[in-house]
């Protein structure tokens, strides 16, 4: 490490730790937790109805990490990491269901959340639903 380096570090250092600290404190954990389901309706292959079902998981968890609405949303695909998930007491547990089949001619999806003592329901594409969902489980 050159001199200047060392004295930046020694000069600027501990301000730094002190802004980090500081920073980490400030957060607040997430305000609702959401397992993200999908079900497929009517019959198909195993394979085939995991895979789909896989597929629009993940890009429901995609979208909704870039949807500004949803900042206090943490995803889970897993029901054991979602229910051992540690968060703050008043952090919300909710369970999004999304309801696909796997019909010839384009269904709308329907979904069911459902949270701390309340459900809701709908139809939509996959925007829809997670502009529907952000707004009721903040």
């Amino acid at each position: 490490m050159s001199t200047v380096a060392l004295r930046l570090v020694r000069r600027y250092g501990p301000m730094a730790l002190l802004l980090g600290m500081l920073s980490a404190c400030g957060r607040s954990g997430p305000e609702s937790l959401l397992l993200i389901e999908v079900t497929n309706q009517g019959g198909c292959v195993p394979e085939v109805c995991v895979e789909r079902a896989s597929r629009l998981q993940k890009l429901l968890t995609v979208q909704l990490a870039a949807r500004s609405d949803c900042a206090g949303v943490q995803v889970f695909l897993s029901r054991n990491e979602w229910s051992l998930a540690k968060t703050p007491p008043r952090a919300r547990h909710w369970t999004l269901t999304v309801y696909q089949t796997l019909a010839p001619v384009p269904v709308p999806l329907t979904w069911l959340l459902s949270g701390p003592g309340k459900n809701y329901h709908g139809s939509g594409d996959s925007p829809q639903i997670l502009k529907d969902v952000c707004g009721l489980a903040r």
